[in-house]
């Protein structure tokens, strides 16, 4: 299959609602051969409405800053550390609830 035809395939895929195929078109117009950061900020966008997770905050961040648009470059990287801090914030506390059910259960007789 041509890069041309599976670009078809995963545009057909994206719209149909597969959230990994707006990612992938997102990465190709971000790093691939067709070069297009504007592109590429819908496809990512299109992968968070669907549902996508991951860094793709950053991504939509780091496309606008290859645009020159700061501003909107410094809104989406904020988007990306406000959701990694609370993927953190729930890790930890899970880490904490995890190790208190130890410490009740290791210190049973």
């Amino acid at each position: 299959m041509n890069y041309k035809m599976s670009g078809y395939w995963y545009e057909k895929a994206a719209e149909g609602g597969m959230a990994s195929a707006a990612h992938i078109l997102g990465n190709r117009y971000c790093e691939g051969k067709s070069r297009n950061y504007k592109k590429a900020i819908y496809w990512y966008t299109k992968a968070l409405e669907l549902g996508m997770q991951g860094a793709v905050e950053h991504q939509i961040g780091w496309c606008y800053e290859k645009l020159g648009d700061f501003s909107h470059a410094i809104e989406w990287y904020m988007k990306g550390a406000k959701k990694a801090l609370v993927i953190q914030h729930i890790t930890l506390q899970n880490c904490t609830k995890s190790e208190q059910v130890y410490l009740k259960i290791s210190q049973k007789p």
